[in-house]
C-alpha cells in the first residue's frame, strides 16, 4: 500500500522526459491499482443508474433516435483487467496535482443489471423490462486521470475517456427464457452492425460513468494520508 502512496505522490523525483519511464511508472501504477482492488475486494464494481430519453435524436449514422434507457443496481466483474496501450504521459503541476495521459486496453468483463428497462421506437421498435447482461470483449481507450492532494484530500478525477476500439459485445436478457433468447439475437446482430454507431454514443456517457464508479468507490478513502 505504501508503494501505491508513493506511486501516486512521491514521482517528482522520479520523473523524467523519457518515454520509457513513463510507461514503466505507469505499468507499476496498473498493477498496484489493480492488486488494491483486489486486496479492497473492488474487483466487481457498482455501476450508476442511468435514466437515459431520446426525442426524434440524431445520434452518429441513426437520423431519428426515440427512447428511453432505465437502469437499475449494476456490476462489473473482472475490472481489475486493464493494461496500458501505447505510450504514456506523466505531468506534475505544482506540488499536489499529477496528470497522467495512457491509452488502455481492457480484459473481457460482464456486466449486469437487475433492471435494464428499455423502450424504442426508432430507429428498430424494441422494447424490455427485465434484467440485462452484457459479455463485453477486448476494448481500447484513451483516458486521462488527474490526482490531486490538497489540504491532506486526495481526489481523483477521469478529465477524459473516449473508446477508441470497441470489442463484440454478447448480450444476455433476464431471465433467460426461449423469448428472451430470440431477442437476444436480434440485438447481437443490430449491434454487431452498428459497431461505429455503438461506440460514438458510448463515448456520450463514458466519461460520466467512470467519473461516478470512482465517486461510489472514493479509492482515495483507502489511502493512509
Amino acid at each position: 500500500m505504501l508503494k501505491l502512496v508513493t506511486i501516486l505522490l512521491c514521482l517528482g523525483s522520479a520523473l523524467s522526459s523519457d518515454v520509457d519511464t513513463y510507461n514503466g511508472l505507469v505499468d507499476e501504477f496498473l498493477y498496484m491499482a489493480t492488486q488494491f482492488m483486489v486486496e479492497y475486494k473492488l474487483d466487481t464494481l457498482s455501476v450508476p443508474n442511468l435514466d437515459i430519453a431520446y426525442d426524434h435524436q440524431k445520434l452518429a449514422s441513426w437520423d431519428s433516435v426515440t427512447g428511453t434507457i432505465k437502469t437499475g443496481p449494476g456490476t462489473i466483474v473482472n475490472a481489475t483487467g486493464i493494461h496500458r496501450n501505447g505510450d504514456a504521459s506523466i505531468e506534475l503541476v505544482g506540488d499536489d496535482k499529477m496528470v497522467i495521459k495512457v491509452s488502455i486496453a481492457t480484459d473481457p468483463m460482464v456486466i449486469t443489471f437487475l433492471k435494464f428497462a428499455i423502450d424504442f421506437s426508432s430507429p428498430w421498435p424494441f422494447s424490455n423490462d427485465g434484467g440485462m447482461q452484457l459479455k463485453v470483449d477486448k476494448n481500447e481507450a484513451d483516458i486521462q486521470i488527474t490526482f490531486q492532494k490538497a489540504e491532506g484530500v486526495c481526489n481523483l478525477t477521469f478529465d477524459k475517456a473516449e473508446i477508441t476500439s470497441l470489442g463484440y459485445i454478447d448480450f444476455l436478457i433476464l431471465p433467460d427464457t426461449w423469448w428472451a433468447e430470440v431477442k437476444d439475437k436480434g440485438i447481437d446482430l443490430y449491434v454487431k452492425a452498428h459497431n461505429s454507431d455503438l461506440k460514438t454514443v458510448l463515448n456520450m456517457y463514458l466519461l460520466n460513468i467512470l467519473q461516478g464508479v470512482v465517486n461510489k468507490v472514493q479509492p482515495c478513502s483507502y489511502l493512509p494520508f
